[in-house]
């Protein structure tokens, strides 16, 4: 723009008379003779009144005409001058402002959508442009926004981007379907184009509280029983949650078979009655069910076990399952036997590491008293886990370690010797609860007895999982070109640094991973979990610490990402001191990929030390 500039003469001399050097004597340039490089200058008659003596020239300034100015404004910036030409400092640009930074779907209940609305409005004076997004975390989340929607772990394209004008504003909608009841945390990151605010993070959570529904047994096997003779089992409903725990009814199915029944007698109210039990967080009631056999069952001609009864109980009430069914068996003989009846306290779903407490004292034999017990387990392969004291303990416990399914069986013998019919048999699903979660096992055949325990008394072998983008510092000991992330702390998560902080400094969220399981004795397993990954790559490596003189160990991994089987590796042959460079997992997506070698196989780097890492 062109501005006219009107200044007075007396500024116009001084302007002129401090055009000179500073520090040099002599007269400065006649202010009448001045002309602008920038424009024509109006100027008038100017006359030397005076001497100047030794500092110069001295100039009349009684004249006060003015000096009129043309100069054109190069300034091809943003105008910044507010209504009254006050320049404001201020740069147009965008502004983004989120309606919240946490969505809390609450409890949501199986079979159920929850959806929430989530506002993006621009304070700013230019446009305000979304190019994309990452949703990650719990599966079961999803983003939609106009006639589009993505899944957890897809990425977002926003094509054509989202704009969002000056004062105006956009909605974007967050879902959650739950598949199961566990807790569920996600995070929703925006890249927009508001250069001060940077990514915007939306932090998700679901199902963290509410009401929760455990049956105790949750199969209930009746076993053998005298025909016309009445047997109770009891049930107990446990109120798992956070929240208090309405249970509206307790029933058999319309058609359910003539020999079961249901006591609800111990129960503090009358169901069906009008009055609905609550049970406040962590509190439990009991019922019983009732089994009466008419008649014997039929053996099958191929297993020689017999045909069972069946029937289930429905539990109704306003938990995630609304409407929970607990199996029920039995069957009817004409020679009595023992019945082994097995309790086990902590449910049939359970996470990776938990105790379980078997309870094998409840079963009884018609004529006698059960003098002899036997567990058996049939356990997931990789894990090291015994039953303690023993298996012929009436009530031991046992280490649901590694995931997968554990079937679990207790046949019981009578003083007269007579071995229970059949075993009492139930199945424990064991299920991570973490986005990431990791397992390593291993088999040492120089070591006789791997689950014996204490010092040095088997391999050694650690786990370890590294921040790709932030391990940066370490040495190129596989000569790969990259730094390795092996041994780096805090961004390697192992057994000397087990429980870094690689996210937020709020305790409340669960963005870091953690060592869970540490075994410096034997087959492992060795556990890693995170549960709430960074949109950003992970990597997983195997150390052969020290074998202890028991020779080479044989190692799998196992990924799971968000309870699913994602990766099972294929066994790898390790040597003492071996470092094996094995997986990769992509936060954002989820993708579990196996590292292999140049020249094929497993990238493994024999004698491996870090020369930064001291041994504590």
């Amino acid at each position: 723009m062109t501005r006219a500039i009107t200044v007075s003469l007396v500024a116009a001399l001084i302007w002129a008379g401090c055009s000179p050097t500073p520090g040099r004597g002599g007269s400065s340039k006649d202010a009448g003779d001045a002309t602008s490089d920038t424009g024509d200058v109006d100027q008038p008659d100017v006359s030397d009144t005076g001497d100047t003596g030794d500092t110069g020239d001295t100039t009349d300034t009684t004249d006060t005409g003015d000096v009129t100015e043309e100069t054109t404004d190069t300034d091809t910036g943003p105008d910044t001058t507010d209504d009254t030409g006050t320049d404001t400092g201020e740069v147009p640009a965008p502004v983004a402002q989120l309606s919240t930074d946490l969505i809390n779907f609450g409890s949501v209940s199986k079979g159920v959508t929850a959806e929430e609305a989530l506002e993006l409005s621009n304070a700013g004076t230019l446009n305000l442009v979304v190019t994309g997004a990452t949703l990650t975390g719990h599966p079961d989340y999803a983003l939609a926004h106009g006639d589009s929607a993505w899944e957890s772990g897809e990425p977002v394209v926003f094509d054509p981007p989202v704009v969002i004008g000056p004062d105006a504003a956009d909605t974007f909608l967050l879902s959650y379907t739950p598949k199961d009841h566990q807790p569920a945390q996600g995070k929703l990151v925006l890249t927009t184009n508001d250069a001060e605010a940077g990514d915007l993070t939306v932090e998700l959570r679901a199902n963290v509280s509410g009401g929760c529904i455990e049956l105790n047994p949750s199969e209930l096997h009746f076993g053998a029983q005298q025909v016309g003779d009445q047997a109770l089992l009891p049930v107990a409903i446990h109120n798992c949650g956070s929240d208090p725990l309405t249970v509206a009814s307790i029933g058999l199915p319309v058609e359910a078979n003539a020999d079961f029944a249901l006591d609800l007698t111990p129960l503090p109210v009358d169901l069906p009655g009008g009055v609905k039990l609550v049970l406040q967080p962590d509190e439990q009631a009991v019922f019983n069910v009732a089994f009466t056999p008419d008649e014997s069952n039929d053996l099958d001609p191929v297993t020689g076990e017999p045909d069972l009864d069946k029937t289930v109980v429905i539990v109704s009430s306003d938990a995630f399952d609304p409407k929970l069914e607990l199996p029920v068996d039995g069957f009817g003989v004409t020679k009595a036997c023992p019945t082994a009846v097995g309790v086990i306290l902590e449910g049939g779903e359970v996470l990776p590491q938990t105790t379980l407490q078997l309870f094998g004292d409840q079963s009884f034999a018609p004529t006698s008293a059960v003098v002899k017990w036997k567990w058996e387990v049939d356990q997931p392969g990789g894990s090291a886990s015994v039953l303690l004291p023993d298996s012929t303990f009436p009530n031991p416990i046992f280490t649901a370690d590694v995931a997968g399914e554990y079937h679990i069986a207790l046949t019981v013998t009578d003083e007269e010797g007579t071995k229970s019919c059949i075993p009492w048999k139930q199945t424990v699903l064991v299920v991570p609860d973490a986005a990431i979660h990791i397992e390593l096992l291993w088999q040492t055949p120089g070591d006789a007895d791997e689950t014996d325990t204490g010092p040095e008394q088997g391999s050694n072998l650690d786990l370890h999982f590294a921040h790709d983008a932030k391990a940066k510092n370490g040495p190129d000991i596989d000569t790969d070109g990259q730094p390795d992330p092996w041994f780096d702390v805090p961004h390697d998560c192992f057994w000397f640094n087990p429980t870094p902080n690689w996210g937020s400094f709020d305790p409340n969220v669960e963005d870091d991973p953690t060592l869970e399981r540490l075994d410096d004795d034997g087959a492992g397993p060795e556990i890693i979990a995170m549960p709430l990954p960074e949109d950003t790559l992970y990597r997983v490596g195997v150390h052969y610490w020290t074998s202890n003189g028991f020779g080479p160990a044989f190692a799998n991994l196992r990924v799971y990402i968000n309870a699913d089987l994602a990766l099972q590796t294929a066994t790898v042959k390790l040597t003492d001191k071996d470092l094996w460079n094995a997986v990769t997992i992509a936060g954002g997506s989820g993708q579990v990929s196996a590292v292999t070698a140049k020249e094929g196989g497993p990238k493994i780097t024999p004698n491996y030390k870090n020369p930064f890492f001291f041994e504590p």
